[in-house]
């Protein structure tokens, strides 16, 4: 991993591809709506179906909490190799979250949106988790077919030894 360290714009970044900033608006549009139908849920509809009396907020914010931390954790290491690391030429990046995670920018996001559910016990923000998932499921395909087509058996290798969204296997 001899890379080159310097910050430089990710709209020149040739290393980057086409897909970086595809949806980065719509990741944004997609966050404050789901933060505004969470709390929409949780101050005025208050749409329950018994779950809240059955969970203390004690539990919910020893599994959520962490869930959250974890998800904004990943998404710091990961933004780290992928924005500050110039590579030249252009490689398919294995290191870091990458080594763990196909696409851990994504798995931090449903990481965190997930905390944010189990925090809440919103019924709304459970069902919006499911639109969510597949936003993310749809944007890393989409990512992985114009990968396929920069770095092509390069990238196939590195879906053969690395999990979509996380793989246990390297944790040893």
């Amino acid at each position: 991993m001899n890379q080159e360290s310097q910050q430089v714009p990710k709209n020149n970044r040739k290393d980057l591809g086409k897909t970086v900033s595809m949806c980065d608006l719509k990741q944004v549009i997609l966050f404050f709506s789901f933060l505004i139908c969470v709390s929409l849920d949780l101050l005025y509809l208050k749409i329950d179906v018994g779950l809240n009396l059955e969970m203390k907020w004690y539990y919910r914010l020893v599994i959520g909490l962490p869930l959250f931390i974890i998800g904004i954790i990943i998404a710091r290491k990961s933004m780290v190799v992928m924005y500050y690391e110039v590579r030249s030429p252009p490689v398919v990046v294995d290191w870091g979250p990458f080594r763990y995670s196909r696409h851990p920018m994504y798995l931090s996001a449903l990481l965190f949106y997930f905390g944010i559910i189990v925090l809440s016990f919103s019924v709304i923000g459970l069902i919006l988790y499911i639109f969510i998932y597949g936003f993310y499921a749809y944007l890393a395909h989409f990512e992985e077919n114009h990968l396929i087509s920069q770095y092509q058996e390069a990238y196939v290798d590195y879906q053969k030894q690395v999990l979509k969204w996380i793989d246990f296997r390297h944790f040893s």
